[in-house]
């Protein structure tokens, strides 16, 4: 479903926020931005339209209609990922769930350890506890309305390719650090928790003692371990909180893959929020959302997107290695990542995401009042409210487009590390209570005096020390895989030459037993491993290294970690930059190669990528903080993707006989059978050597209002030099296609158009049957007016009829381009119709011969219908 046909490359939009009107051109502008999946939110609150009423159908009011999105979404060739919640977040009133709920029934409410509700920060309104009986009966008749209306257009026969389960839990509103409490009391005090879960959990691991809900410093390893079972419960409750809607969801019969969204979390606390692993477990596959906060020291971006190093390693390179072993029959995803800065949203390309969603593709203005809880929402989205573009929309574009066209072969493309680091939560049990969460505060929260206490405690903050070894790896250009040491089975481990672990002294017992195991595991620092998952006494690993089983290195430095890595048949990358602050990765797919490439520097890089083997070299110019991906075919360039200013210069790469450049700073070249498209958005040139076909080209320049004008370009010799107008009095450019006279469009290029002529055509469907519902008012038109109205009515018919009637498999790009013209024809005849009517009105109300009243209904209904012609022609400046 996901590797076999193209890559998930999604645009989060949200039906609920938009005119029903506005569906059409904003999911054709999406397909342009490089999307093929629609991703949204499905708010409960905003379908139960009254308590055990739920309209998903839009039987209230069309923005209600769940079914029609999906259906449009489907007629113009997008797949679809549903989040039905319960809990969505998406600043909506309540994060989606019915505040009315919580109004009727308040012993649902999640509690802080003082007993005050969890509240939603953006809302206000009281967070439900995820395992209530209450919540959960209404949470499932939720579920159950939505599946019983969805399910009919699941894959593979429908559109819908997955589901998201819950959101980030736990979430916005459930974290202690956001307002100042102890981060270390995570737990939902709700009394069904602590009477009833909190004593069963203690029974089964023969403990009895109150839920802590205070900080007392432990005074010996017992205390210790009723800490430690305290933060695993808390783990489990909202674990299980995510696995039962999961559950309902498949009870009610879903068997397309099911996801959660991993939060955001600041770097040291890569596991302390959540047992990342449990979350995987949870649905069977977990994303990761990118929101970097509390940035200390960023390198690139501003306000909310941007990376110190730390947190750029933690977010673009070890968490989507990690979510790529956690849940290795799908993608490495990121459900919600923002496309407002290029190096933020490119950046985890290079750590390994492939895939991700554009969170929010377009922006509201003004906010639905009765769903969100802003006035406006998603300014930093590449699109307008009114689908005019900002130039951040190419920072999603190129990367899109490039690989897009790429199709299954993207899709599947492998890493091949030879090296991988260990992580285990089961550690991070016990570091969570030294941990310090108010970064100004340097040190732990709780360092104990007791030498027994130190040697539990030394070394358990393992994934801060697993990160600390990626960060070393990074620096030196060294691969990696991430491996989570307690869901690794045998065949796993093996997969590697290398397995480093972060020495610490508690591992789980099975976990020691499968390391002590493996021949090619190696402890990374000076601790011994003591103590099991229930910090009993347990050595397996100790055993093992004395042994001469599992070896140790004490001072993981790189020069170490290469030549063990080596000495066990390893190789430290595919290809490398030889220079700290640009670092390289590669993916092998069945037909191409896929090599990323990102410059950390202040200054622009101009240098050499340099395979393992020897025999291969990339000449590589790319502009400081950039990141530039490149598709290999063989020894030539397929084509190549590069982040850039035209102020900092253009970028270049070359490879073998093939080279590519773009004079204008962010730009793409990309191949699609004997098709070229570049595009960019600034001016400048493209230069293509050795890639074009041979013999006579033909340029096009297609403008983002859908019009395709003829196009100069020429050789050099083996060059062929596009020049790249990016704006004009024509308008704004979408890319410059080339090809053979007699090239035929190839699936992508030809589903592409498509989805603009049907966008289209929807938009003028809705202008028609605005038009041929004329007010009661109409009636006070006068004789000629109606004859009018009847021009504008057919001009109308026959634009559709024509947009209706290309948008086949047959489909060429002439017979686009005629198709679009003689559209645009026909809907300059009903306009002009139309505009003289609204004239007639101003004119009669000037001159005191029609009453306000019926003229306000009148203009009403005639801007109405102008507008919608002028969304559906993708230019919404149109006269």
């Amino acid at each position: 479903m996901f590797s076999a046909d193209m890559p998930l490359f999604a645009a989060e939009y949200h039906y609920f926020r938009a005119a029903r009107v506005d569906w059409e051109p904003m999911l054709a502008r999406m397909r342009q931005l490089g999307a093929n999946t629609i991703a949204t939110y499905v708010p409960w609150a905003w379908h139960e339209v009254e308590p055990g009423v739920f309209d998903v159908a839009g039987t209230s009011e069309p923005c209600r209609d769940l079914i029609g999105f999906v259906e449009c979404c489907a007629a113009l060739g997008f797949r679809v990922i549903l989040k039905p919640g319960p809990f969505c977040d998406a600043e909506l009133l309540g994060g989606g769930i019915p505040p009315r709920l919580l109004a009727q029934h308040p012993e649902i409410a999640a509690l802080r350890p003082d007993g005050v509700p969890w509240r939603h920060s953006d809302s206000g309104v009281a967070r439900p506890c995820l395992l209530h009986p209450t919540y959960l009966a209404a949470a499932r008749a939720w579920l159950a309305a939505f599946s019983q209306a969805m399910l009919p257009y699941q894959a593979p026969q429908g559109p819908i390719i997955a589901l998201q389960a819950e959101n980030e839990t736990p979430g916005d509103g459930m974290l202690p650090a956001d307002i100042g409490l102890d981060p270390r009391f995570r737990l939902d005090y709700n009394p069904y928790v602590v009477d009833v879960l909190w004593p069963a959990w203690c029974a089964e691991h023969d403990l009895d003692v109150p839920a802590p809900r205070t900080w007392h410093a432990p005074a010996d390893l017992a205390d210790v371990q009723a800490y430690a079972l305290l933060n695993a419960f808390t783990d489990q409750l909202y674990a299980q909180g995510v696995a039962q809607v999961a559950q309902g969801l498949r009870d009610a019969g879903w068997t397309v893959p099911i996801f959660h969204d991993l939060l955001a979390m600041p770097w040291e606390a890569a596991g302390l929020l959540a047992d990342i692993g449990a979350m995987a477990r949870a649905t069977g596959w977990l994303g990761h959302n990118v929101y970097p906060e509390d940035v200390r020291e960023p390198f690139v971006g501003r306000e909310w997107y941007r990376y110190s190093f730390e947190e750029y390693v933690h977010f673009a390179i070890w968490r989507p290695r990690l979510m790529a072993r956690l849940s290795p029959a799908f993608p490495s995803f990121i459900p919600e990542i923002s496309a407002a800065q290029d190096f933020f949203f490119a950046a985890p390309f290079v750590g390994g995401s492939r895939g991700c969603c554009v969170y929010m593709a377009a922006q509201s203005s003004p906010d639905e009042p009765r769903a969100g809880a802003f006035a406006r929402w998603a300014m930093e989205a590449p699109i307008r409210p009114d689908a005019s573009v900002r130039p951040r929309f190419w920072n999603a574009r190129g990367l899109f487009l490039l690989l897009g066209m790429a199709g299954g072969d993207y899709a599947a493309a492998a890493e091949c590390p030879t090296l991988a680091l260990g992580y285990s939560h089961v550690p991070e049990h016990t570091s969570i209570w030294q941990y310090q969460f108010d970064y100004p505060q340097a040190g732990p929260a709780w360092q104990p005096d007791d030498a027994r206490l130190c040697g539990v405690l030394a070394g358990t903050d393992h994934g801060v020390r697993s990160q600390r070894l990626a960060q070393q790896l990074v620096r030196a250009g060294i691969d990696f895989a991430v491996v989570d040491l307690d869901a690794a089975d045998p065949a796993e481990l093996a997969r590697y030459a290398l397995v480093l672990v972060p020495a610490t002294p508690v591992l789980a017992r099975a976990t020691q037993q499968r390391l002590a195991e493996a021949p090619n595991v190696m402890l990374a620092g000076a601790e011994s491993t003591a103590y099991d998952e229930r910090l009993r006494p347990c050595a397996l690993l100790q055993a093992a290294e004395a042994a001469g089983r599992v070896a140790r290195m004490p001072d993981a430095a790189p020069t170490a970690i290469v030549a063990a890595l080596v000495r066990r048949g390893g190789v430290p990358a595919l290809f490398t930059s030889g220079v700290e602050g640009v670092d390289v990765s590669c993916r092998i797919g069945t037909a191409w190669r896929y090599v990323f490439v990102a410059n950390r520097m202040a200054e622009g890089f101009g240098g050499t990528l340099r395979a393992a083997s020897g025999g291969e070299a990339i000449a590589l110019t790319l502009g400081p903080r950039r990141v530039a991906a490149l598709v290999l075919d063989g020894d030539r360039l397929r084509g190549a993707a590069c982040g850039g200013d035209a102020g900092e210069g253009g970028w270049s790469v070359a490879f073998g006989a093939t080279a590519l450049a773009f004079s204008g700073g962010a730009g793409v070249v990309a191949c699609d059978g004997a098709w070229l498209v570049c595009s960019a958005p600034g001016s400048g040139q493209f230069r293509i050597t050795g890639i074009a076909a041979p013999g006579a080209l033909l340029a096009y320049r297609l403008l983002l209002h859908g019009r395709v004008l003829a196009w100069p370009s020429h050789r050099d010799g083996a060059t062929v030099v596009v020049g790249y107008t990016a704006d004009d009095e024509s308008g704004t450019t979408d890319a410059v296609w080339l090809a053979p006279p007699d090239a035929p469009l190839t699936a992508y290029l030809r589903a592409y158009l498509v989805t603009l002529l049907l966008a289209r055509a929807a938009a003028l469907q809705h202008a028609l049957t605005t038009l041929a519902h004329a007010p009661a008012a109409g009636a006070l038109l006068p004789d000629e007016a109606h004859g009018a109205l009847q021009q504008a009515l057919a001009a109308m018919r026959d634009g559709l009829a024509l947009l209706q009637d290309a948008a086949t498999d047959a489909l060429t790009l002439s017979a686009y381009a005629a198709t679009w013209q003689s559209a645009d024809d026909a809907e300059d005849v009903a306009l002009g119709r139309i505009a003289a009517l609204l004239t007639w009105v101003r004119r009669s109300v000037a001159a005191a011969q029609l009453a306000d009243a019926p003229a306000a209904t009148l203009e009403h209904w005639l801007v109405a219908v102008l507008e919608r012609i002028a969304r559906g022609s993708l230019r919404g400046d149109r006269e």
